[in-house]
């Protein structure tokens, strides 16, 4: 009896018997980009665009960077605007040192925004932006275009989603 008992005891401590904790929440989103877009209107030859850029856990390792870039374009013209950065653990850390020991010469001016990836929360960018109105522009799409970059800074893939196929940017009289 004695015997039994202490292998009963040994063997839950060496196998508890624990339940699988729930997730606390439900991984519906995991990986995506959704974008909403709010206004694109044309006002005193200006163009203004203003969306709304949902990021549910999308995947960057932490040695990498995920560069978003909104882009226009018809089939002769395109326009990049301005990217969102999204850094990996490891590449955040070492962007805001080197950034620290040059005093703020080699940060990136060109981004709308810098962000380190975190996989648990989700991130809201509001995207505005406003840029001269060009004649092209009238029927232009809008693309969202998602650059991979290495550790190196080379990238390993490119994405592009059509977010929009007609824009029907039109100056107001």
């Amino acid at each position: 009896m004695k015997i039994s008992l202490l292998y009963i005891v040994a063997g839950l401590l060496l196998f508890p018997v624990i339940p699988k904790a729930q997730d606390p929440q439900p991984k519906v989103y995991t990986g995506s980009v959704h974008v909403k877009q709010n206004v694109a209107e044309v006002r005193n030859d200006s163009v203004f665009l203003d969306m709304d850029i949902t990021l549910y856990g999308v995947p960057v390792h932490s040695d990498n960077t995920l560069l978003l870039t909104p882009v226009l374009l018809t089939e002769k013209d395109s326009l990049r605007l301005p990217y969102i950065r999204i850094h990996g653990t490891q590449k955040d850390r070492m962007y805001k040192r080197s950034v620290t020991l040059s005093k703020g010469k080699k940060e990136d001016r060109s981004a709308y925004v810098i962000l380190r990836h975190d996989s648990l929360i989700t991130q809201v960018v509001s995207y505005r932006d406003t840029l001269a109105y060009e004649p092209w522009m009238k029927e232009a799409s809008l693309l969202l275009e998602g650059s991979f970059l290495k550790y190196n800074g080379k990238p390993s893939a490119i994405y592009r989603d059509m977010l929009t196929e007609d824009l029907y940017l039109s100056p107001l009289d």
